[in-house]
C-alpha cells in the first residue's frame, strides 16, 4: 500500500510539473477600480469574467488548470472573453484552434512477452471550432458524437458493425476499415508536401453554437511537424474523389480539396515547444 502512495505521489508531482510547464498566460494583475473575485456578485462572475479570471491564478484563488494551447480570432476572443493575446490574424479557414496533449487513450499490455509489459497513451490532440454554414464534406447527417478511445467503458463490450448502424446508417463502415467511408474526410496536419501520419476523428459537434461547429481529433496525424519552416494546413477533401484515389483512379495530387485551415507559424512554434517540453 505504501508502494502505491508513493507512485501516486510521484505521479501527481509530475503531472503538476508538466502542467504548470504549458502554461503560457503569466498571472495577470488587477487593473485600477476592477471588482476582485469576492466583491462580485454571483451574476457578474458569471456574465462579466473573462478567461484570466476564471483560469488563472490572477484572483489568488484555486483555478482549473487549462492544459490547451490555443489560437483564434478577434471575433472569437470577443464571443467567448479570451486573452487577446492569442489572437492571430494569420488563422484561415478556422475561427479558433486548441491543442495539447493527452493521456486519454487506451492502454496496450502484453508487449514483448509478458502481461505486465504496457503502453500507456500520450496523443496529441487537436480541437477546431469552425463557422458551420462552411459545408464540410460529411458522409452522414448526425450532428454530434464522441468516439474517443479510452473515454468511456463501451470499448469493452462486444459490437458489431450494425452497433454503430443504428445511428449512421446501413452504409455505415468501421473508421477503420480502409473501405468504407469516413464520418468526415479529412487528412491529416499537412507541412508543405507532406502528410503527418496516424489519428483519428474523436468527438465532434456540428452545432456546438449558433454558427459553430468544433471537431476534436486524436493521434500522431496532429502532432506539429519538428520542420517549422514549411507551411502547415489541414485539408478536407472530397469524398467522391478520395474513394476513386483508393481504387486507383485518382492520384493524391488531384483529390480536390473543398476546405482548408492554414495554421500561422507562429502558432505552430508554441505547440512544437509544448510537444518537445513533454516529449524530451
Amino acid at each position: 500500500m505504501k508502494r502505491v502512495y508513493l507512485i501516486l505521489s510521484i505521479f501527481l508531482c509530475y503531472s503538476f510539473h508538466v502542467q504548470a510547464g504549458t502554461a503560457e498566460l503569466d498571472t495577470p494583475k488587477l487593473s485600477k477600480g476592477e471588482r476582485t473575485w469576492k466583491d462580485r456578485s454571483y451574476q457578474q462572475r458569471g456574465n462579466e469574467s473573462r478567461y484570466e479570471d476564471r483560469y488563472t491564478f490572477k484572483h489568488g484563488k484555486p483555478f482549473v488548470f487549462d492544459p490547451f494551447i490555443w489560437t483564434y480570432s478577434k471575433e472569437f476572443a470577443e464571443r467567448y472573453h479570451m486573452p487577446k493575446e492569442w489572437i492571430d490574424p494569420n488563422l484561415k479557414g478556422a475561427l479558433a484552434v486548441a491543442w495539447r496533449m493527452t493521456n486519454i487513450g487506451e492502454t496496450t499490455c502484453g508487449l514483448a512477452g509478458r502481461a505486465e509489459n504496457c503502453w500507456r497513451p500520450l496523443d496529441c490532440q487537436m480541437d477546431v471550432y469552425y463557422d458551420n454554414s462552411i459545408k464540410l464534406p460529411w458522409n452522414y447527417d448526425v450532428i454530434r458524437d464522441n468516439v474517443t478511445k479510452g473515454l468511456t467503458s463501451t470499448r469493452f463490450l462486444h459490437s458489431t458493425p450494425e452497433t454503430r448502424s443504428q445511428r449512421y446508417g446501413a452504409k455505415w463502415r468501421y473508421r477503420t476499415d480502409h473501405n468504407g467511408s469516413q464520418i468526415l474526410t479529412n487528412g491529416p496536419l499537412k507541412y508543405g508536401k507532406y502528410n503527418q501520419t496516424g489519428g483519428y476523428l474523436a468527438s465532434f459537434d456540428r452545432e456546438f453554437e449558433p454558427g459553430i461547429g468544433v471537431i476534436s481529433w486524436i493521434g500522431g496525424g496532429y502532432c506539429p511537424p519538428r520542420d517549422n519552416t514549411a507551411p502547415v494546413e489541414l485539408d478536407f477533401l472530397s469524398e467522391e474523389d478520395w474513394q476513386k484515389h483508393r481504387r486507383g483512379k485518382v492520384k493524391e495530387q488531384d483529390i480536390s480539396v473543398v476546405h482548408k485551415i492554414k495554421f500561422s507559424k507562429a502558432y505552430m512554434k508554441r505547440i512544437l515547444e509544448a510537444y518537445e517540453q513533454l516529449n524530451n
